[in-house]
């Protein structure tokens, strides 16, 4: 927060700032393990909000999360594996808040979105990096397409496209 509120004082637009918080990669006593992870995220994101608002940048930054992989229903020898599917938050201001883009899975080994207890996205990480490049000022979609080739896979309404909200 205080590093946007130095560049906003000197005139910088539209930054990236890229944030490691690592850990979750667990295969094992995950309910313990993801709950405290959870927690401290939520803090975390929480008071790096309201450093905004006592800043008076909140309608300028957009947060989110991204990780690479998700988890299957599956266990192994000491837990559970990597999967495809996972969920991602974004917010800020300007963020269409209380929306649930994509498919939640039944968590049943059965589930429709489940193949073979492995979760798979119903909505794509280049839906979400297309609204967000909007917001950065890509504003031609054959852009977007070119910078997120796998966009056509996907369709265009499951992510607001409105640069202004997501």
């Amino acid at each position: 927060a205080n590093l946007i509120k130095a560049s906003e004082r000197k005139g910088v637009n539209r930054q990236l700032y890229f944030v490691n918080f690592g850990g979750w990669d667990t295969h094992k006593n995950q309910l313990e393990q993801h709950t405290d992870l959870a927690q401290n995220l939520s803090a975390t994101l929480a008071g790096f909000y309201q450093a905004l608002v006592a800043n008076g940048l909140e309608s300028k930054v957009t947060t989110f999360t991204m990780s690479d992989f998700g988890r299957n229903l599956t266990p192994n020898s000491s837990g559970t594996d990597h999967g495809w599917a996972s969920h991602q938050f974004i917010m800020g201001k300007h963020v269409n808040g209380g929306s649930v883009y994509g498919d939640i899975a039944e968590q049943k080994y059965d589930s429709p979105l489940l193949r073979g207890g492995v979760p798979f996205p119903t909505t794509s990480n280049e839906q979400m990096f297309s609204s967000l490049a909007q917001w950065f000022g890509v504003e031609s979609a054959s852009d977007r397409e070119t910078l997120f080739p796998n966009l056509r896979n996907f369709s265009q309404g499951a992510v607001n496209p409105n640069p202004n909200y997501f």
